[in-house]
């Protein structure tokens, strides 16, 4: 039962997308309610299958690799929601959805811990970390989505190319200002995480050399870039496209990150690193 409820959502958020595509393309507004209903439907389909496997399991769900990127994606799905009904900008379905959806179906496709191993790793700290982290990075997602409007905002106005798309983004001082949200609300939720998720591996790996793990050492490049970002916003260091091209470099860096999870071994990734033989 749980399975299906998955994969429906998958086809509810996949049709949402080709939709929300159809919208930008024909500015129907049809299509666009459409597409609302499709996401809205896979979304809650989604909540209602981690919210189950939480119960089932008796933990929060975010504490394998395929429930984590599903939780990422609800949450994605989550913030697109209240940002478009807070800027009322349309066209961020084709900016932030697809990204949500590929990691809906790249999680299918990791590794897993299994149950017995999350329980003895205490689901409680690793449920803490992963959800501070995922949360920052859904947010970096929202300023990359904003950035992404920005540079083709820009363009459009560089080369007084005021049709397609022009009329119905909005200005560039509003699309930077979504931008700076992002960045505020993600970056201290970057470092809850990692400061849970440090202490936590200290006390767990006490005797190994847990700080020189590719992943970790990749997480802190990824902080400090971003803890850069953050205090360009904060001190007005960087303005207009140069903090644009900062945060688009940033989520680039993110992005980095999960692929040096999949194909670099990684303390991350091994029940034996976690107390389990």
């Amino acid at each position: 039962m749980l399975e299906q409820i998955y994969y429906f959502s998958l086809f509810l958020n996949f049709l949402s997308i080709v939709v929300f595509f159809v919208f930008a393309i024909k500015k129907s507004r049809e299509a666009f309610k459409i597409g609302t209903f499709l996401i809205t439907s896979g979304t809650f389909l989604l909540i209602l299958f981690l919210t189950l496997n939480g119960i089932k399991l008796g933990y929060h769900p975010a504490t394998n690799t395929f429930f984590t990127y599903n939780f990422l994606a609800m949450l994605i799905y989550i913030l697109y929601f209240i940002f478009e009904f807070w800027f009322k900008i349309r066209l961020l379905s084709v900016f932030i959805l697809p990204v949500g959806f590929f990691f809906n179906v790249v999680a299918a496709f990791q590794s897993k811990l299994t149950p017995d191993v999350i329980k003895s790793i205490s689901p409680v700290f690793l449920g803490i970390h992963t959800g501070f982290l995922l949360l920052g990075e859904a947010m970096f997602l929202v300023s990359f989505g904003a950035s992404l409007m920005y540079l083709i905002q820009n363009r459009n106005l560089k080369k007084k190319s005021f049709g397609g798309w022009y009329s119905r983004l909005p200005s560039l001082q509003d699309l930077e200002y979504i931008a700076g949200i992002g960045i505020l609300g993600g970056f201290p939720m970057l470092t809850a995480g990692l400061l849970v998720g440090f202490y936590w591996a200290a006390n767990l790996w006490n005797n190994s050399a847990w700080f020189f793990d590719p992943k970790i050492i990749w997480s802190l490049v990824v902080w400090m870039l971003y803890a850069y970002v953050f205090y360009c916003k904060i001190s007005e260091k960087l303005k207009g496209k140069r903090f644009i091209n900062l945060v688009v470099l940033g989520f680039i860096f993110v992005i980095l990150s999960f692929f040096i999870t999949i194909f670099i071994p990684s303390i991350h990734s091994s029940s034996n690193y976690f107390g389990v033989k």
